[in-house]
């Protein structure tokens, strides 16, 4: 039995809510075409066909930084070729919330889906794609589908249950309309979070500036190289790697800072300012962090945090307020999180605890600059999942400076986060009005939907 199935009752019905003048249809009603995409295998050279994947589509929309491309025959392109106004949805996910998002494909050239997508193209004569994409992510329609997705590992939904997915639909010129208005506010929304993630992407250089440390992001890129001795000592390791220019690069830009100092600065490992918390939990209850619930660069909560139920979590780490959260999987993804409670969470991050030397607040922020990340990044093993040991991550250089001149950064550094706090939450104000709108346009004015 599927408790998630249980508590989903509530479903569109076509009297009662939404309004009764709309007619309730089903999606495959008003659908021409429901097709899985492609299971080839993808490459990140850029050459064959550019392929939209799982990762690709977020909750807030396309993001088309991390492409990959595919090989495939004329005649297997053109089956899954995609067409300005067809429909993706995301079928499978480890994240409930991000089974059955769907967005409406709208750019130009020759691109084509993974199988983890389901494309769904409507009739254009009784359907706009905006629009059905638009209540597909609504309350009503998330809840639908939230109703029908499994979850073994991953959560799941397939193409016969989406074709059985109730939709209002109202007059093709007022589907137009209200996807309009709601498009027009996702494009405010998006314009918002730029600034936002403008200032916070900025905040890593403004760390290491006031700090006098000066480090170009991404180092050399040499293929061969020499390290001296002093470096080998600082690493504790012999591999190419950990004797990298990037990693090269950001140690001497950290001692160069030290030694101008006049000591008010110091070069310090890691493990000399701060202690690793490794208290296993077994089968922990309550708040339960994983590395998907931390933004990178940004360390701020990503997505909604679980309730950890008895089972559910086979282990986690104990942490407490005032811990620093380092993300060990993949450390270039550079997930840095500041406890403000205490919880569990996932044995993919390090917990750090301050020691006396060293404010919570100054090392989260020290730890997401490009100086650390350079470390880190060349310290991973493993390809599948690559991860940084604790040993390496004790060894990180860190650069310190007396409590008087970390209080007065971080307040610095404060004072812009919250501005980019400021833009996030004006963009959720702007959304959820949107939304409330489009939701009443729909529900002629009634409080909620109808249940079963």
């Amino acid at each position: 039995m599927d408790v998630a199935y249980v508590v989903q009752q509530s479903t569109v019905r076509p009297s009662g809510s939404p309004a009764d003048s709309i007619p309730v249809v089903r999606l495959g009603d008003i659908a021409t075409l429901v097709q899985y995409g492609s299971s080839a295998l993808a490459h990140v050279e850029p050459t064959g066909y550019p392929m939209l994947r799982m990762n690709n589509l977020q909750d807030d929309g396309w993001d088309l930084r991390d492409i990959k491309f595919v090989e495939m025959s004329p005649l297997e392109s053109e089956r899954y070729r995609l067409v300005s106004g067809d429909i993706l949805i995301n079928r499978t996910n480890g994240s409930r919330d991000l089974v059955g998002k769907s967005q409406v494909f709208r750019e130009s050239g020759h691109w084509v889906f993974a199988s983890y997508l389901i494309r769904v193209r409507v009739d254009p004569k009784v359907a706009d794609p905006d629009y059905v994409s638009i209540y597909l992510n609504s309350e009503p329609g998330r809840r639908q589908i939230l109703r029908s997705s499994r979850q073994i590992l991953m959560s799941n939904v397939n193409s016969t249950e989406l074709r059985s997915l109730q939709i209002p639909l109202p007059a093709l010129q007022q589907q137009t309309t209200l996807a309009r208005e709601v498009t027009n506010a996702l494009r405010d929304r998006q314009a918002l979070r730029a600034q936002s993630n403008l200032a916070f992407s900025q905040l890593s250089g403004s760390v290491l500036d006031e700090l006098g440390i000066h480090h170009t992001i991404g180092g050399s890129p040499a293929v061969a190289w020499s390290v001296a001795l002093r470096t080998l000592r600082l690493t504790g390791r012999l591999d190419a790697l950990a004797s990298s220019p990037d990693r090269v690069t950001a140690i001497e830009a950290i001692e160069r800072a030290a030694d101008r100092s006049s000591g008010t600065l110091r070069a310090v490992p890691l493990g000399e300012v701060a202690s690793m918390r490794r208290e296993l939990l077994a089968a922990p209850e309550g708040r339960f962090l994983g590395l998907a619930n931390v933004e990178s660069d940004t360390g701020q909560i990503a997505q909604k945090v679980d309730e950890a139920s008895q089972g559910a979590v086979s282990q986690a780490l104990r942490y407490q307020r005032g811990d620093v959260l380092y993300g060990r999987l993949r450390p270039y993804l550079n997930k840095v999180h500041l406890a403000t409670s205490s919880g569990a969470c996932s044995p993919e991050f390090i917990v750090l605890s301050p020691g006396p030397e060293v404010m919570p607040e100054f090392l989260a922020n020290v730890m997401r600059t490009s100086a650390v990340v350079d470390q880190a990044k060349q310290l991973i093993a493993g390809n599948t999942l690559p991860r940084v040991s604790a040993n390496d991550v004790s060894r990180l250089l860190l650069p310190v400076p007396d409590l008087e001149w970390q209080r007065r950064l971080c307040e610095r550094v404060e004072a812009v986060r919250e501005q980019a706090l400021e833009s996030r939450r004006r963009s959720k104000e702007v959304w959820e009005s949107a939304a409330r709108s489009f939701d009443a346009a729909l529900r002629g004015g009634r409080e909620e939907y109808s249940n079963d």
